[in-house]
């Protein structure tokens, strides 16, 4: 009977705890990562005189975007072709002289607020896994399950950067 007890506990603390810890992670990962929308165009650049029809596909975040960057190389040999490789890394928008408009200022607003808020429910979970009182834990995940609905609210506002100026108005399609 205290076996059953006790994974009755585990089931009611450590369950809403290991699902908090998964949602944090990836909520903090779709907010300040760089890969939030993508964009694949066709360059028209010529590398080594030959057209290169290989698609490029470029990714833009709340926060941050992908900077891409092309070098050539050639065979040291001079009997092969040369190419082109690609280089992308993460950056932030502040050196582009891109306007943020109220759409994209409210999506950057909503990821913190998820991140906030989202730590706070993380926080409180991992708080209640280790309470040995069974109300409190009851308490708690009343508590929890209305700042889960209200991040999970936050998170799928912050789909407004689709109307922003980052997607052109929402032109882009």
């Amino acid at each position: 009977c205290q076996l059953h007890t006790c994974l009755h506990r585990l089931c009611r603390s450590a369950l809403p705890s290991i699902f908090a810890v998964i949602a944090f992670f990836l909520a903090w990962i779709g907010s300040l990562g760089c890969e939030f929308v993508q964009f694949t165009v066709l360059p028209t650049t010529n590398y080594n005189n030959n057209a290169t029809q290989n698609p490029i596909t470029v990714h833009f975040g709340i926060w941050y975007r992908q900077s891409v960057e092309f070098y050539n190389y050639s065979d040291s040999n001079g009997e092969g072709e040369g190419g082109y490789y690609k280089v992308s890394t993460c950056t932030g928008y502040s050196d582009d002289n891109i306007n943020i408009d109220p759409s994209w200022m409210a999506a950057r607003a909503f990821s913190i607020l998820v991140l906030i808020l989202g730590g706070i429910a993380l926080l409180l979970a991992l708080a209640t896994c280790c309470c040995a009182n069974h109300l409190h834990v009851i308490n708690n995940n009343r508590l929890n399950g209305g700042i889960y609905l209200l991040v999970t609210l936050f998170q799928g506002l912050t789909l407004i950067i689709l109307s922003s100026s980052l997607l052109g108005g929402g032109r882009v399609s």
